[in-house]
């Protein structure tokens, strides 16, 4: 079914019930008889925010030695992520690989991701550590790579000079950077990622803050995303006020933006934000945004997840309802864990991903594409900022149509130039949050 709506040009997305289809209707006559013609131009079956620091959605792109050897499926999979409006991604630049030999570094791989990244207008945000293996401080009976880049470095001025050299090298293209990963997570195991004490931990982050901050004074510190428990329902109430706290290096004074990981149910993610928030007002930091660097479940049945949250389309409906539930919490940013399906050891495949390994994309994949195309950056009326295409094929420079999709009425409009579509999709997102109040 389809029938002209109003003649404008670049691809502006609604979605709503029967009150707001009718308002958008309004909305996009008027835009199109107050705001003045522009220049003809092309559209693109990908719109994407104009700003991705205004886009709160990102995903984990995770890499193992087969990705950090071969980038292309990597590559072909920032496409997809960009396709679906996916405005930030959380990319590792692992000391083990960046540096695996003392005073050589290898690029390559991830100039060829940064520059697509780019390309696409994705915002990246680069995660340092672990420790190298040449660095590591583990005992000689630790013998497995993956053990030893867990523990502490035995020099920490090393430490420092991989973080500014990466840093440098992509001043101006990376402008975030998160120290570790889940530190607050101890002990032996997969996942004990820090495997010193909380006082070592500190001083890594402030040899790291002054190292980032020395290589690009405007980049911004996130501190490596805490677990805050390892388990859902589980809260470790430790870690946290012991760094913040630490005698020589508080480390409040060492990041700009506080994150945690989110696992489990609403009330889980209702009670850590609440704590970490908490935390930071009582060291003097309560001003310092919160983003969720992972967030996730898993598209395989696991007897863990509550039943409604099994499947492929259980993994898609947590994701419809969790994200906005964490903006709501008042997080700023959140990353899907992750991007792509990944195989840690033989048949140990992470299945958490929007695209399995093959890169056909899952129910969570669309999910996530509709997600955006619904709603707009917390706090952005609109300048410079677009929707995604709900299909490519509405993404052409002819006369807009309303079309049914994936179960719900989309209303398409073409504009042309940034000014008509900007005060178009501003006044359409107001009256649609009021049409559905």
């Amino acid at each position: 079914m389809a029938r002209n709506v109003v003649d404008m040009r670049t691809v502006l997305t609604f979605a709503g019930n029967v009150m707001a289809r009718r308002l958008a209707v309004l909305v996009l006559l008027w835009a199109s008889c107050v705001l003045p013609a522009l220049a003809p131009g092309s559209a693109s079956a990908a719109v994407r925010h104009g700003r991705a620091a205004d886009n709160p959605y990102g995903a984990v792109l995770v890499m193992g030695v087969r990705e950090l050897r071969d980038p292309s499926a990597s590559l072909r999979a920032l496409e997809m992520a960009s396709q679906a409006g996916i405005g930030w991604l959380r990319l590792g630049f692992p000391w083990s690989w960046v540096e695996g030999t003392p005073g050589r570094f290898i690029w390559q791989v991830h100039d060829a991701l940064i520059a697509k990244a780019q390309s696409l207008g994705i915002e990246v945000m680069g995660s340092l550590g672990y420790t190298a293996v040449w660095a590591s401080s583990a005992p000689p009976e630790v013998t497995r790579a993956v053990d030893r880049e867990r523990y502490p470095p035995t020099d920490y001025e090393a430490w420092g000079r991989y973080v500014f050299q990466t840093v440098s090298r992509y001043k101006g293209r990376v402008r975030y950077w998160e120290v570790w990963n889940e530190p607050d997570l101890g002990g032996e195991g997969q996942f004990g990622f820090w495997r010193g004490t909380e006082s070592e931990f500190a001083r890594l982050l402030a040899v790291a803050y002054e190292s980032v901050k020395r290589a690009d004074p405007q980049a911004q510190v996130v501190i490596g995303g805490l677990s805050l428990g390892g388990s859902p329902g589980v809260l470790n109430e430790e870690f946290l006020p012991r760094i913040l706290n630490d005698p020589s290096y508080p480390a409040a004074r060492y990041f700009d933006i506080a994150a945690f990981h989110q696992y489990g149910s609403k009330e889980t993610a209702r009670q850590r934000i609440t704590y970490v928030k908490s935390e930071l007002e009582k060291v003097g930091a309560g001003q310092k945004p919160i983003w969720v660097t992972e967030v996730g479940i898993a598209s395989e049945p696991r007897p863990q997840d509550p039943p409604q949250y099994r499947g492929p389309e259980g993994q898609a409906r947590y994701l419809r309802e969790m994200l906005p539930y964490l903006l709501e919490l008042g997080a700023r940013k959140v990353f899907w864990f992750s991007l792509v399906d990944s195989t840690l050891s033989g048949a140990n495949t992470i299945s958490h991903g929007l695209l399995r390994e093959d890169l056909e994309p899952k129910p969570a994949y669309f999910a996530y594409r509709d997600l955006i195309a619904e709603t707009l950056a917390p706090g952005d009326e609109g300048e410079g900022a677009t929707w995604p295409a709900r299909e490519p094929g509405l993404a052409q420079p002819t006369a807009p149509v309303e079309t049914e999709g994936r179960g719900r009425w989309v209303l398409v409009a073409v504009v042309t130039g940034g000014t008509a579509l900007a005060a178009g999709a501003a006044l359409a997102w107001r009256l649609r949050r009021s049409a559905r109040a």
